[in-house]
């Protein structure tokens, strides 16, 4: 096999790969670059390989124009050569290289157009769309696109000759997004994987901060009256900033405002809509049930430029536009009009090329005058300026994660600059048997080796014996594929399942036939409800096959449990029958845990998993413990949940700080850092009659000693001569009117009750009064506007219970609870 590579290999953009194998030549990608340089892939080098023959076929891996702008150029020259890729990458393709024709049809500097509408036309007539996992016969070789994450419909290449195997990956995303899951690591053992290598040396921020600051910062630019423009790739971060700042509103974080989307965006989100089998199982559900997850209240599309121009001289609003790097597109119109205003905010979200203006946006300092220069002209830039870093592509650790799973026996970086590329491989080296290359755009990698690897996919004949796959069939496949993987995390293809039943090989009628079986009967497989297309074995607990009910599986669980295993929470989701435990440091307490609850895997049918995030306030109270007796924490301590560790100034700093560190990393799983506070102010001069905090504290310990725990401040606070008392919500102050008064009278202090709730107490305090029977859409939010606890379900709880429920939340809390059906 060889592999050439002719374009998007020693940097981004214009990707195109030619493998070689026998009588194959697939086409990887034809993409186009958009700056400085060649625009297109070395197509006269692929010409010359070729020999004046066609290439068997082309792929794209996913939509975006690095990776497929060249398209109707490629069809020109090799006209009826199929194209393949997943259904909605064939839809995003459509409207990307129709607005290039927009683009391409305006004069830009006298710039020759690369291609017109009939060349578009054809290349989109060429389009052979699939699904994950279908396998393509080429001939000389079967294509299956596998979910690579990154933006809808991003797939890797997976490519079997008769020899070898070669994974292509084109972009990849490890982690799941709003909009999509993340990639899940094929079963595959491939010769050569081609991997992409962007961020190949630095690790990604956490991405729930970095959306957290968004909207903190995009809602506080509105709030100071300004204007706010977010310039956004249309296709994967025009959606996912649209459902951070709805997810961000609906749980109260910041107050509701209009937020626009405008350009490309707007057909791009009715894509998604379009293809729900594709989305996280949440948003699915949303567009099953007629709901628009992008658009509603508070969220509208722009429709025509009259509704821009009112927008653009409006009051105070958001707008998401493509171009994310402000090259085109709708972002320069509302760029040329905002970045004047001081009060305003462009917010910018992804990767700028070195010749966009929306690097050069970067390097401005905030505030000051500079002049911009956009396609319309330049401008005086006064307003903010701010970077998040949201990247959809993976970073070093996860690429090297992914390559330790799939043991590929060489490897080639690509798809970077030459520190990421240099970085990423010199990672790879000592855990590749083979060659890590980075190749040069132009250079043709051999992929040599001994003999063929055996893959993880069904080999030789099936089980069928000639007969058609019905429910029994399909029982027996389980049967025999749970003897080669762990029941409990296997995943499996429609088309896996066909081949163990009809042998290796199996055709399209195999497939049809086993997808319709597969829809019947869920005895034996059923869809796995966060990857498209994939399937789980269906593990039967009861005595006639049937997962356990979920009374019995909390009773089960509760028997595992002790006081001492760190559980404080478990949700259970009773769609997809899966439980997930938070434990106070899952790092530590989850894998004691693993093998019982492995146990109750097997015996119930539910899936158990732990949440990763360690509870805050038990991190702080852990500082406290490991500390020396005497040992003053100034603050509190603070929590870098990027970098899992806690940070704490104390004073007098421990003589051995190291033997207090090691033993906080022994009970939680993270770091601590400890640091020398700063000295304590002179006292203030307390009037006479006024005790000092130390007597205050005794009596106010006094004073609420009869009161039930959970009704009791959570601390009190004695700033100057006051006595602050801070309840999990300040509606729990105002049932203790008559011993704040004696606590007054006798600490000679004015008592009052801090005006906020704790946010954390509150939330915690409703879960544990929730039933679990409950399908929550995420964890109960405060909406301080309103002041009241909102808690999202699937479905509307009966009625008695929910009056119940809500009735104890108030009495506990304080604070007026209320129940809303997601949607």
């Amino acid at each position: 096999m060889e592999i050439t590579f002719l374009g998007g290999a020693s940097g981004i953009g214009a990707s195109c790969v030619l493998v070689e194998d026998g009588a194959l030549r697939l086409v990887v990608d034809c993409g186009i670059r958009q700056s400085r340089g060649e625009t297109l892939p070395d197509l006269a080098t692929l010409q010359s390989r070729l020999g004046g023959t066609s290439p068997t076929a082309l792929v794209l891996t996913h939509a975006h124009l690095d990776h497929t702008g060249a398209l109707p150029v490629f069809c020109g020259a090799f006209p009826g050569v199929p194209v393949i890729t997943t259904r909605p990458t064939a839809d995003l393709v459509r409207i990307l290289l129709r607005d290039a024709l927009k683009i391409m049809d305006t004069d830009r500097d006298g710039e020759i157009p690369l291609y017109g509408a009939p060349q578009v036309d054809a290349a989109l007539a060429a389009i052979r769309a699939v699904d994950f996992d279908d396998p393509v016969d080429l001939g000389p070789a079967t294509v299956r696109m596998l979910p690579a994450g990154h933006i809808l419909g991003a797939a890797m290449a997976a490519v079997q000759t008769r020899t070898r195997c070669a994974l292509i990956s084109g972009d990849i995303s490890v982690g799941d997004q709003r909009t999509i899951p993340g990639l899940s690591a094929p079963r595959l053992r491939p010769d050569v994987f081609v991997v992409e290598s962007t961020y190949g040396d630095r690790l990604h921020a956490s991405r729930e901060v970095e959306e957290r600051r968004l909207c903190a910062q995009v809602a506080q630019a509105i709030a100071d009256g300004g204007h706010v423009l977010i310039p956004a790739f249309a296709v994967g971060r025009g959606q996912e900033v649209l459902l951070s700042l709805k997810d961000a509103m609906r749980r109260g974080e910041i107050p509701r405002f209009p937020v626009y989307a405008d350009g490309m965006v707007r057909a791009v989100c009715a894509a998604y809509r379009a293809h729900p089998a594709y989305l996280r199982t949440a948003l699915r559900r949303r567009v099953g049930r007629g709901k628009d997850p992008f658009f509603g209240k508070n969220f509208a599309p722009i429709a025509s430029r009259t509704q821009r121009a009112e927008v653009i001289r409006g009051p105070p609003c958001c707008v998401v536009a493509s171009s994310g790097m402000l090259s085109g597109g709708a972002s320069p119109l509302y760029a040329r009009e905002w970045a004047g205003e001081e009060r305003s905010l462009i917010a910018i979200t992804g990767y700028q090329d070195e010749e966009a203006p929306g690097r050069a946006l970067l390097a401005l300092a905030d505030g000051e005058s500079r002049t911009l220069r956009l396609p319309s002209g330049s401008v005086q830039v006064r307003c903010r300026v701010s970077r998040y870093h949201l990247s959809a592509h993976a970073d070093a650790d996860e690429v090297t994660g992914l390559v330790r799973r799939l043991t590929p026996s060489n490897v080639c970086v690509v798809h970077g600059d030459p520190r990421s590329r240099e970085a990423l491989a010199a990672r790879l080296a000592p855990i590749v048997r083979g060659e890590v290359a980075g190749p040069m755009n132009g250079d043709t990698v051999r992929v040599r080796g001994g003999r063929r690897r055996q893959q993880t996919t069904w080999m030789g004949p099936g089980i069928a014996a000639g007969r058609a796959l019905d429910d029994a069939g399909l029982r027996a496949v389980a049967a025999l594929l749970a003897r080669s993987a762990d029941p409990a995390r296997a995943r499996f293809t429609a088309d896996q399942i066909a081949q163990a039943w009809f042998g290796e090989g199996a055709g399209d009628a195999a497939l049809q036939q086993t997808r319709a079986a597969l829809a019947q009967d869920r005895s034996a497989f059923e869809p796995d409800p966060r990857l498209a297309f994939r399937y789980r074995l269906v593990r039967a607990a009861s005595s006639n096959g049937a997962p356990a009910p979920l009374a019995r599986v909390l009773a089960r669980l509760d028997d595992l449990l002790t006081p001492e295993s760190g559980v404080y929470k478990r949700s259970a989701h009773q769609e997809s029958r899966r439980l997930v435990l938070s434990f106070h440091f899952p790092q530590i307490q989850g894998p004691r845990l693993r093998a019982r609850l492995d146990a109750l895997e097997q015996s119930t049918g539910w899936t158990v998993a732990v949440n990763p995030r360690p509870h805050q306030g038990r991190l702080a109270e852990v500082v406290r413990e490991v500390l020396p007796e005497g040992t003053r924490i100034s603050g509190a301590p603070s929590i870098v949940f990027e970098r899992e560790i806690v940070q704490a100034k104390v004073a007098p700093l421990p003589d051995a700080p190291g033997l207090h560190t090691r033993r906080y990393r022994e009970v939680t799983g993270w770091r601590l850092s400890l640091s020398a506070a700063e000295a304590v102010p002179a006292a203030c001069v307390l009037p006479d009659g006024c005790l000092d905090p130390q007597a205050s504290r005794r009596v106010f310990l006094e004073v609420f000693a009869e009161v039930p725990e959970a009704s009791r401040p959570l601390k009190a606070r004695y700033p100057g001569v006051e006595l602050v008392l801070h309840f999990i919500h300040p509606g729990l102050g105002a049932r203790h009117a008559e011993r704040m008064q004696a606590l007054s009278e006798r600490t000679g202090r004015p008592v009052r009750v801090h005006p906020h709730p704790n946010h954390q107490a509150l939330v915690e305090r409703a879960r544990a009064l929730i039933p679990v029977s409950w399908s929550l859409v995420g964890p109960p939010g405060y909406v301080p506007q309103r002041d009241v606890l909102r808690i999202r379900t699937w479905d509307l709880p009966p009625d008695d219970e929910r009056r119940r429920v809500l009735s104890e939340i108030r009495a506990q809390t304080g604070c007026t609870a209320e129940v809303e059906v997601d949607g």
